[in-house]
Protein backbone atom coordinates (compact mmCIF):
# COMPACT_ATOMS: atom_id res chain seq x y z
CA UNK A 1 0.00 0.00 0.00
CA UNK A 2 1.44 3.37 -0.94
CA UNK A 3 0.08 5.59 1.83
CA UNK A 4 3.20 6.00 3.99
CA UNK A 5 5.85 5.92 1.27
CA UNK A 6 4.14 8.32 -1.13
CA UNK A 7 3.24 10.68 1.69
CA UNK A 8 6.87 11.03 2.74
CA UNK A 9 7.96 11.49 -0.87
CA UNK A 10 5.33 14.23 -1.32
CA UNK A 11 6.64 15.97 1.81
CA UNK A 12 10.22 15.89 0.53
CA UNK A 13 9.51 16.77 -3.08
CA UNK A 14 7.12 19.60 -2.22
CA UNK A 15 7.99 22.89 -3.91
CA UNK A 16 6.96 24.72 -0.76
CA UNK A 17 8.29 23.37 2.50
CA UNK A 18 5.90 25.71 4.26
CA UNK A 19 3.15 23.42 3.01
CA UNK A 20 4.00 20.89 5.70
CA UNK A 21 3.47 23.39 8.53
CA UNK A 22 0.11 25.03 7.78
CA UNK A 23 -1.20 24.26 11.24
CA UNK A 24 1.45 26.18 13.13
CA UNK A 25 0.34 29.29 14.96
CA UNK A 26 2.35 31.51 12.61
CA UNK A 27 0.81 30.22 9.41
CA UNK A 28 -2.41 28.53 10.30
CA UNK A 29 -5.37 28.20 8.00
CA UNK A 30 -7.43 29.22 11.03
CA UNK A 31 -6.00 32.73 10.79
CA UNK A 32 -7.28 33.58 7.34
CA UNK A 33 -9.66 36.33 8.31
CA UNK A 34 -13.07 36.55 9.99
CA UNK A 35 -15.53 33.72 10.18
CA UNK A 36 -18.11 33.36 7.46
CA UNK A 37 -21.09 35.71 7.83
CA UNK A 38 -23.37 32.71 7.89
CA UNK A 39 -21.94 31.67 11.26
CA UNK A 40 -24.10 32.99 14.00
CA UNK A 41 -22.51 33.54 17.37
CA UNK A 42 -25.27 31.90 19.35
CA UNK A 43 -25.07 28.75 17.24
CA UNK A 44 -21.29 28.40 17.37
CA UNK A 45 -21.31 28.88 21.10
CA UNK A 46 -23.92 26.17 21.55
CA UNK A 47 -21.75 23.59 19.77
CA UNK A 48 -18.65 24.18 21.86
CA UNK A 49 -18.27 22.52 25.22
CA UNK A 50 -16.68 24.60 28.02
CA UNK A 51 -13.09 25.23 26.95
CA UNK A 52 -10.32 23.19 28.49
CA UNK A 53 -8.03 25.46 30.58
CA UNK A 54 -4.67 25.84 28.87
CA UNK A 55 -1.99 23.61 30.32
CA UNK A 56 1.63 24.66 30.16
CA UNK A 57 2.60 21.09 29.37
CA UNK A 58 0.66 21.30 26.10
CA UNK A 59 2.25 24.54 24.90
CA UNK A 60 4.34 24.71 21.75
CA UNK A 61 7.74 23.07 21.95
CA UNK A 62 9.46 25.69 19.81
CA UNK A 63 8.53 28.95 21.52
CA UNK A 64 9.38 28.18 25.12
CA UNK A 65 12.20 29.79 27.04
CA UNK A 66 15.14 27.38 27.23
CA UNK A 67 15.13 27.46 31.02
CA UNK A 68 11.65 25.90 31.01
CA UNK A 69 12.34 23.48 28.15
CA UNK A 70 14.39 20.47 29.30
CA UNK A 71 15.69 19.58 25.83
CA UNK A 72 17.10 23.08 25.41
CA UNK A 73 19.14 22.81 28.62
CA UNK A 74 21.73 20.44 27.10
CA UNK A 75 25.35 21.46 27.45
CA UNK A 76 27.08 21.45 24.04
CA UNK A 77 29.06 18.23 23.47
CA UNK A 78 31.62 20.16 21.37
CA UNK A 79 32.56 22.63 24.11
CA UNK A 80 32.06 21.58 27.72
CA UNK A 81 33.90 24.69 28.89
CA UNK A 82 30.96 26.94 28.02
CA UNK A 83 28.50 27.65 30.76
CA UNK A 84 25.04 26.07 30.64
CA UNK A 85 23.34 29.46 30.65
CA UNK A 86 25.38 30.69 27.70
CA UNK A 87 24.71 27.46 25.81
CA UNK A 88 20.96 27.73 26.44
CA UNK A 89 20.95 31.31 25.19
CA UNK A 90 22.92 30.26 22.12
CA UNK A 91 20.43 27.49 21.34
CA UNK A 92 17.58 29.92 21.76
CA UNK A 93 19.00 31.97 18.91
CA UNK A 94 20.33 29.16 16.70
CA UNK A 95 17.69 27.24 14.68
CA UNK A 96 20.24 24.58 13.72
CA UNK A 97 20.87 23.74 17.39
CA UNK A 98 17.14 23.51 17.89
CA UNK A 99 16.86 21.15 14.92
CA UNK A 100 19.49 18.91 16.52
CA UNK A 101 17.55 18.95 19.78
CA UNK A 102 14.43 18.04 17.79
CA UNK A 103 16.30 15.19 16.10
CA UNK A 104 17.42 13.81 19.48
CA UNK A 105 13.87 14.14 20.79
CA UNK A 106 12.56 12.27 17.74
CA UNK A 107 15.05 9.43 18.26
CA UNK A 108 14.04 9.16 21.91
CA UNK A 109 10.35 9.11 20.99
CA UNK A 110 11.01 6.22 18.63
CA UNK A 111 12.41 4.24 21.55
CA UNK A 112 9.35 5.06 23.65
CA UNK A 113 6.83 3.92 21.06
CA UNK A 114 8.89 0.87 20.07
CA UNK A 115 9.77 1.67 16.45
CA UNK A 116 13.10 0.96 14.82
CA UNK A 117 15.21 3.62 13.12
CA UNK A 118 15.31 1.30 10.09
CA UNK A 119 11.57 1.78 9.55
CA UNK A 120 10.97 3.27 6.09
CA UNK A 121 8.98 6.22 7.38
CA UNK A 122 11.52 6.95 10.13
CA UNK A 123 14.37 6.83 7.60
CA UNK A 124 12.64 9.37 5.37
CA UNK A 125 11.94 11.75 8.26
CA UNK A 126 15.55 11.58 9.49
CA UNK A 127 16.75 12.21 5.95
CA UNK A 128 14.45 15.21 5.76
CA UNK A 129 15.86 16.62 8.99
CA UNK A 130 19.46 16.06 7.86
CA UNK A 131 18.97 17.56 4.42
CA UNK A 132 17.03 20.55 5.74
CA UNK A 133 19.84 21.27 8.18
CA UNK A 134 22.44 21.13 5.41
CA UNK A 135 20.43 23.50 3.26
CA UNK A 136 19.98 25.94 6.11
CA UNK A 137 23.67 25.81 7.06
CA UNK A 138 24.85 26.00 3.47
CA UNK A 139 26.97 22.88 3.86
CA UNK A 140 27.65 20.43 1.02
CA UNK A 141 29.66 17.79 2.88
CA UNK A 142 27.28 14.93 3.71
CA UNK A 143 30.03 13.29 5.78
CA UNK A 144 29.84 16.14 8.30
CA UNK A 145 26.13 15.65 8.77
CA UNK A 146 26.53 11.87 9.01
CA UNK A 147 28.95 12.35 11.91
CA UNK A 148 26.51 14.68 13.61
CA UNK A 149 23.67 12.21 13.06
CA UNK A 150 25.66 9.39 14.65
CA UNK A 151 26.40 11.63 17.60
CA UNK A 152 22.70 12.50 17.90
CA UNK A 153 21.83 8.79 18.03
CA UNK A 154 24.35 8.26 20.81
CA UNK A 155 23.03 11.21 22.82
CA UNK A 156 19.44 9.99 22.36
CA UNK A 157 20.34 6.53 23.68
CA UNK A 158 22.12 7.99 26.71
CA UNK A 159 19.33 10.44 27.52
CA UNK A 160 16.61 7.84 27.18
CA UNK A 161 18.51 5.36 29.33
CA UNK A 162 18.94 7.98 32.05
CA UNK A 163 15.46 9.43 31.58
CA UNK A 164 16.91 12.93 31.52
CA UNK A 165 16.02 15.48 30.47
CA UNK A 166 12.31 14.68 30.66
CA UNK A 167 10.75 14.76 27.20
CA UNK A 168 8.40 17.66 26.55
CA UNK A 169 6.43 16.59 23.49
CA UNK A 170 2.71 16.98 22.87
CA UNK A 171 0.38 16.52 19.92
CA UNK A 172 -2.95 18.27 19.41
CA UNK A 173 -5.27 16.44 17.03
CA UNK A 174 -8.49 17.60 15.35
CA UNK A 175 -11.01 14.85 14.55
CA UNK A 176 -13.38 15.31 11.59
CA UNK A 177 -15.74 13.01 9.71
CA UNK A 178 -19.32 12.00 9.10
CA UNK A 179 -21.54 10.80 11.90
CA UNK A 180 -21.25 7.12 12.79
CA UNK A 181 -17.75 6.56 11.39
CA UNK A 182 -16.13 5.79 14.75
CA UNK A 183 -14.41 9.04 15.73
CA UNK A 184 -15.26 8.81 19.43
CA UNK A 185 -14.64 5.06 19.54
CA UNK A 186 -11.15 5.58 18.13
CA UNK A 187 -10.34 8.20 20.77
CA UNK A 188 -11.41 5.75 23.47
CA UNK A 189 -9.32 2.96 21.92
CA UNK A 190 -6.19 5.08 21.83
CA UNK A 191 -6.53 6.09 25.48
CA UNK A 192 -7.64 2.59 26.58
CA UNK A 193 -10.50 4.18 28.49
CA UNK A 194 -13.89 5.80 27.89
CA UNK A 195 -13.13 9.45 27.28
CA UNK A 196 -16.26 10.09 25.24
CA UNK A 197 -19.55 8.22 25.01
CA UNK A 198 -20.38 6.19 21.90
CA UNK A 199 -23.72 5.04 20.46
CA UNK A 200 -24.18 2.61 17.59
CA UNK A 201 -27.64 3.94 16.74
CA UNK A 202 -27.33 7.72 16.89
CA UNK A 203 -24.64 10.44 16.87
CA UNK A 204 -22.74 10.33 20.15
CA UNK A 205 -21.03 13.73 19.92
CA UNK A 206 -23.32 16.75 19.89
CA UNK A 207 -20.76 19.46 20.70
CA UNK A 208 -17.05 20.17 20.36
CA UNK A 209 -15.07 18.67 23.23
CA UNK A 210 -11.39 18.29 23.99
CA UNK A 211 -9.90 15.23 25.68
CA UNK A 212 -6.32 14.94 26.88
CA UNK A 213 -4.19 12.08 28.10
CA UNK A 214 -0.81 10.37 27.82
CA UNK A 215 -0.03 7.46 25.53
CA UNK A 216 3.44 5.84 25.64
CA UNK A 217 4.78 8.94 27.37
CA UNK A 218 3.38 11.27 24.69
CA UNK A 219 0.86 13.94 25.68
CA UNK A 220 -2.07 13.78 23.23
CA UNK A 221 -5.05 16.10 23.06
CA UNK A 222 -8.04 15.22 20.86
CA UNK A 223 -10.66 17.70 19.69
CA UNK A 224 -13.78 15.62 19.11
CA UNK A 225 -16.39 17.24 16.87
CA UNK A 226 -20.05 16.61 15.94
CA UNK A 227 -20.49 14.24 13.03
CA UNK A 228 -21.02 15.71 9.59
CA UNK A 229 -23.95 14.57 7.46
CA UNK A 230 -23.70 12.93 4.02
CA UNK A 231 -23.47 15.33 1.12
CA UNK A 232 -26.82 16.80 0.10
CA UNK A 233 -28.26 20.27 -0.43
CA UNK A 234 -30.23 20.02 2.82
CA UNK A 235 -27.22 18.96 4.87
CA UNK A 236 -24.67 21.45 3.53
CA UNK A 237 -25.93 24.35 5.65
CA UNK A 238 -25.71 22.28 8.87
CA UNK A 239 -22.28 20.96 7.93
CA UNK A 240 -21.03 24.48 7.23
CA UNK A 241 -22.19 25.67 10.66
CA UNK A 242 -20.42 22.77 12.35
CA UNK A 243 -17.20 23.52 10.47
CA UNK A 244 -17.38 27.22 11.31
CA UNK A 245 -17.88 26.33 14.96
CA UNK A 246 -14.82 24.08 14.84
CA UNK A 247 -12.80 26.79 13.14
CA UNK A 248 -13.72 29.24 15.86
CA UNK A 249 -12.98 26.73 18.64
CA UNK A 250 -9.42 26.04 17.48
CA UNK A 251 -8.55 29.51 16.22
CA UNK A 252 -6.43 30.41 19.25
CA UNK A 253 -4.68 27.05 19.51
CA UNK A 254 -4.53 25.28 16.14
CA UNK A 255 -4.02 21.50 15.99
CA UNK A 256 -0.87 19.83 14.76
CA UNK A 257 -2.69 17.04 12.92
CA UNK A 258 -6.14 16.45 11.43
CA UNK A 259 -7.73 12.98 11.33
CA UNK A 260 -10.40 12.64 8.64
CA UNK A 261 -12.53 9.52 9.14
CA UNK A 262 -14.24 7.21 6.65
CA UNK A 263 -15.67 3.71 7.11
CA UNK A 264 -13.71 1.25 5.00
CA UNK A 265 -16.66 -1.14 4.77
CA UNK A 266 -18.95 1.55 3.30
CA UNK A 267 -16.66 2.78 0.55
CA UNK A 268 -17.40 1.43 -2.93
CA UNK A 269 -17.19 2.58 -6.50
CA UNK A 270 -20.40 4.56 -5.99
CA UNK A 271 -18.81 6.57 -3.19
CA UNK A 272 -18.93 10.31 -3.74
CA UNK A 273 -18.29 12.81 -0.96
CA UNK A 274 -16.76 15.51 -3.12
CA UNK A 275 -19.27 18.21 -1.99
CA UNK A 276 -18.36 17.58 1.66
CA UNK A 277 -14.61 17.60 0.99
CA UNK A 278 -14.99 20.73 -1.11
CA UNK A 279 -16.89 22.44 1.69
CA UNK A 280 -14.14 21.54 4.18
CA UNK A 281 -11.59 23.08 1.82
CA UNK A 282 -13.64 26.26 1.45
CA UNK A 283 -14.14 26.71 5.19
CA UNK A 284 -10.68 25.74 6.49
CA UNK A 285 -8.58 26.45 3.41
CA UNK A 286 -6.54 24.05 1.28
CA UNK A 287 -3.83 23.92 3.96
CA UNK A 288 -6.02 21.66 6.11
CA UNK A 289 -5.14 18.69 3.90
CA UNK A 290 -1.36 18.95 4.22
CA UNK A 291 -1.33 17.60 7.77
CA UNK A 292 -4.34 15.32 7.41
CA UNK A 293 -4.26 11.56 7.97
CA UNK A 294 -7.06 9.51 6.36
CA UNK A 295 -8.48 7.13 8.95
CA UNK A 296 -10.31 4.05 7.67
CA UNK A 297 -12.39 2.48 10.45
CA UNK A 298 -14.02 -0.99 10.48
CA UNK A 299 -10.84 -2.23 8.85
CA UNK A 300 -11.28 -5.86 9.83
CA UNK A 301 -14.55 -6.14 7.89
CA UNK A 302 -14.95 -8.76 5.18
CA UNK A 303 -13.48 -7.73 1.84
CA UNK A 304 -16.18 -7.65 -0.88
CA UNK A 305 -15.93 -9.53 -4.15
CA UNK A 306 -14.20 -7.96 -7.10
CA UNK A 307 -15.73 -7.37 -10.58
CA UNK A 308 -14.85 -10.94 -11.60
CA UNK A 309 -16.81 -12.39 -8.68
CA UNK A 310 -13.69 -13.43 -6.77
CA UNK A 311 -12.60 -11.72 -3.54
CA UNK A 312 -9.87 -9.13 -4.00
CA UNK A 313 -6.89 -9.11 -1.66
CA UNK A 314 -7.18 -7.07 1.51
CA UNK A 315 -4.27 -4.81 0.51
CA UNK A 316 -5.79 -4.18 -2.93
CA UNK A 317 -9.15 -3.31 -1.44
CA UNK A 318 -7.67 -0.82 1.06
CA UNK A 319 -5.61 0.76 -1.72
CA UNK A 320 -8.65 1.11 -4.00
CA UNK A 321 -10.71 2.73 -1.25
CA UNK A 322 -7.99 5.13 -0.11
CA UNK A 323 -7.20 6.07 -3.72
CA UNK A 324 -10.87 6.87 -4.30
CA UNK A 325 -11.02 9.24 -1.33
CA UNK A 326 -7.68 10.74 -2.31
CA UNK A 327 -8.96 11.52 -5.81
CA UNK A 328 -11.80 13.60 -4.37
CA UNK A 329 -9.35 15.45 -2.11
CA UNK A 330 -7.26 16.21 -5.20
CA UNK A 331 -10.33 17.68 -6.86
CA UNK A 332 -11.18 19.72 -3.77
CA UNK A 333 -7.70 21.28 -3.52
CA UNK A 334 -7.00 21.28 -7.30
CA UNK A 335 -3.66 19.58 -6.73
CA UNK A 336 -2.96 15.96 -7.63
CA UNK A 337 0.48 15.89 -5.97
CA UNK A 338 -0.86 15.69 -2.43
CA UNK A 339 -0.72 12.21 -0.89
CA UNK A 340 -2.22 11.72 2.57
CA UNK A 341 -1.05 8.87 4.81
CA UNK A 342 -3.70 6.21 5.50
CA UNK A 343 -4.37 4.69 8.91
CA UNK A 344 -6.50 1.55 9.17
CA UNK A 345 -8.43 1.29 12.45
CA UNK A 346 -10.51 -1.40 14.12
CA UNK A 347 -12.23 -0.67 17.45
CA UNK A 348 -14.38 -3.79 17.82
CA UNK A 349 -13.60 -5.53 21.14
CA UNK A 350 -13.62 -8.98 19.51
CA UNK A 351 -10.95 -8.09 16.97
CA UNK A 352 -7.84 -10.32 17.12
CA UNK A 353 -5.26 -8.89 19.54
CA UNK A 354 -1.53 -9.21 20.16
CA UNK A 355 0.12 -9.90 23.52
CA UNK A 356 -0.22 -6.21 24.49
CA UNK A 357 -3.97 -6.28 23.89
CA UNK A 358 -3.75 -4.15 20.72
CA UNK A 359 -6.05 -4.96 17.82
CA UNK A 360 -4.40 -6.65 14.84
CA UNK A 361 -5.69 -5.91 11.34
CA UNK A 362 -5.93 -8.52 8.56
CA UNK A 363 -2.61 -7.29 7.14
CA UNK A 364 -0.91 -7.96 10.48
CA UNK A 365 -0.60 -4.30 11.35
CA UNK A 366 -1.01 -3.12 14.94
CA UNK A 367 -2.81 0.11 14.20
CA UNK A 368 -2.25 2.02 17.47
CA UNK A 369 1.53 1.77 17.14
CA UNK A 370 1.26 2.92 13.54
CA UNK A 371 -0.98 5.81 14.63
CA UNK A 372 1.64 7.02 17.11
CA UNK A 373 4.39 6.78 14.51
CA UNK A 374 2.44 8.75 11.91
CA UNK A 375 1.54 11.46 14.42
CA UNK A 376 5.07 11.80 15.79
CA UNK A 377 6.59 12.01 12.30
CA UNK A 378 4.05 14.58 11.14
CA UNK A 379 4.55 16.76 14.21
CA UNK A 380 8.36 16.58 14.02
CA UNK A 381 8.41 17.59 10.35
CA UNK A 382 6.08 20.51 11.07
CA UNK A 383 8.21 21.66 14.01
CA UNK A 384 11.38 21.43 11.90
CA UNK A 385 9.95 23.54 9.11
CA UNK A 386 8.67 26.10 11.60
CA UNK A 387 12.12 26.34 13.23
CA UNK A 388 13.98 26.72 9.95
CA UNK A 389 11.35 29.05 8.48
CA UNK A 390 11.59 27.69 4.94
CA UNK A 391 10.26 29.85 2.14
CA UNK A 392 8.34 29.05 -1.03
CA UNK A 393 10.39 27.74 -3.92
CA UNK A 394 13.04 25.87 -1.92
CA UNK A 395 13.42 22.28 -3.10
CA UNK A 396 15.03 19.39 -1.29
CA UNK A 397 15.26 17.14 -4.31
CA UNK A 398 14.46 13.45 -4.57
CA UNK A 399 15.83 10.42 -2.76
CA UNK A 400 16.67 8.56 -5.94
Amino acid sequence: MKGVRDWVFSQVLSNSLAASRPLSSSGSFFHQGPLDEESDQAHTSSLAAPPVPPDASYSSDVNQDPQSHPSLQQVSVEDHSQSQDHNADEKKMDPLAKIKDLQIKFLRLLQQIGHSQSNLLVTKVLYRLHLATLIQAGESDLTVDTLRSDRARGIAREQEAAGLPELDFSIRILVLGKTGVGKSATINSIFHETKTETDAFQPATDCIREFAGTVNGIKISFIDTPGLLPSSTRNMRRNRKIMLSVKKFIRKSPPDIVLYFERLDLINMGYSDFPLLKLMTEVFGTAIWFNTILVMTHSSSTVPEGPSGYPVSYESYVTQCSDLVQQYIHQAVSDSRLVNPVLQVENHPQCRKNFNGENILPNGQVWKSHFLLLCVCTKVLGDANALLDFRDGMKLGSFE
